[in-house]
């Protein structure tokens, strides 16, 4: 029951009990004290909200964002003020797989964009095409061993290699490839490119991390292959807005990005007794910038 209506009603009936009543009656009616108990604890569940406990309700960087689930799958992410609205809204088929991703925002003034993903399995549950369904931009993966083959059609590619445990550990397109390695955690701490032509090293990204946990962690895992391409297939990562948060496909949480050895981006936790991650402090040399975010759960 909503909170507003089932106090609305709570008052409504307790002010017809003290008109019916009076103060001469000192009796309560049993089956009316039932229904006020009812009415209580329908108002601490709905308050509480604690249909998916431990999972994220939302994450504010002076832009709230908030995310729903059905059981522990996430189905939306949303947010709005006066001068803007975005929502990522999720679906999935009968094996728990993502079958589309809708993505919508509005900014004032004359920002908008509207895009529809989609995905497709074969019958043993193996992701074989994904891509942009509003701009008919699609790709169809093809496996053979540890390689991946995603084709774009008109000649583009990316091939990705992975390692035992199903992870990206090589990413290749037509003028660059990208080599990944992980901590024994299971988390990336290094992305190196390279010139495809020279083998020159061109770029590097280091990641490090704390010991707490990601709150996303193995949320979206049916579309790891098309996150980490998008993600990757051109140049950085970064924590760059909170309705994405972290990388999902990582156990922990990021404390520094440093680029090409210089000064590191980065991110200061305080965490609540549950060792829930409650606020983030980002820090980016750069600019000098500081973006604090505040989460909270179900």
């Amino acid at each position: 029951m909503n909170f507003k209506v089932s106090k609305s009603i709570f008052t409504i009936l307790s002010i017809f009990l003290i008109l019916s009543c009076g103060s001469s009656n000192d009796d309560v009616d049993p089956i009316v004290e039932e229904m006020e108990e009812e009415m209580e604890i329908e108002e601490e569940i709905d308050e509480d909200n604690n249909s998916n406990p431990g999972l994220v309700r939302s994450i504010d960087d002076g832009f709230k964002i908030t995310y729903e689930y059905d059981g522990d799958k996430l189905i939306t992410a949303s947010g709005n003020d006066p001068d803007r609205t975005i929502n990522n809204a999720y679906t999935y088929n009968n094996d728990g797989n993502i079958t589309s991703k809708y993505l919508t925002e509005y900014q004032d003034p004359g920002m908008s964009y509207e895009i529809s993903y989609i995905y497709e399995y074969n019958t043993d549950g193996t992701l074989i095409r994904f891509g942009d369904d509003t701009h008919g931009e699609y790709a169809t993966l093809s496996y053979q061993n540890n390689q991946i083959i995603a084709d774009f059609g008109s000649s583009v590619q990316v091939i990705i290699e992975l390692d035992q445990l199903g992870r990206v550990v090589r990413l290749e397109t037509s003028n660059l490839y990208k080599i990944f390695t992980y901590d024994s955690q299971g988390n990336l701490i290094l992305n190196e490119e390279f010139n495809s032509d020279t083998d020159e090293l061109t770029k590097t990204y280091q990641y490090t991390y704390s010991t707490d946990s990601n709150p996303f962690f193995n949320q979206l895992q049916s579309i790891y292959l098309p996150e980490f391409i998008y993600r990757f297939w051109g140049s950085g990562w970064s924590f760059s807005d909170s309705i994405y948060y972290d990388f999902p496909y990582l156990p922990n949480n990021l404390t520094a990005i440093t680029f090409n050895n210089g000064a590191p981006s980065t991110f200061a936790y305080t965490s609540n007794s549950d060792n829930q991650i409650t606020s983030v402090i980002e820090n980016d040399p750069s600019d000098g910038s500081t973006r604090n975010y505040d989460i909270t759960y179900y």
